[in-house]
């Protein structure tokens, strides 16, 4: 099974392009487990059953 975990683009967060965040646009812990997309990899992965 493979997730391919998707982005919005949004002209007024800073992504014009529906990037994955690598410099910060949705917070300072975008790059830790509680950022918003960290967080909705992970309960992704658990709704598949891991």
């Amino acid at each position: 099974m493979i997730l391919y975990p998707q982005t919005d683009i949004s002209l007024l967060r800073g992504n014009p392009q529906g990037c994955w965040d690598w410099w910060g646009y949705t917070g300072s812990d975008y790059a830790q487990k509680t950022g918003p997309q960290m967080r909705t990899i992970i309960n992704e992965v658990r709704a598949l059953g891991g």
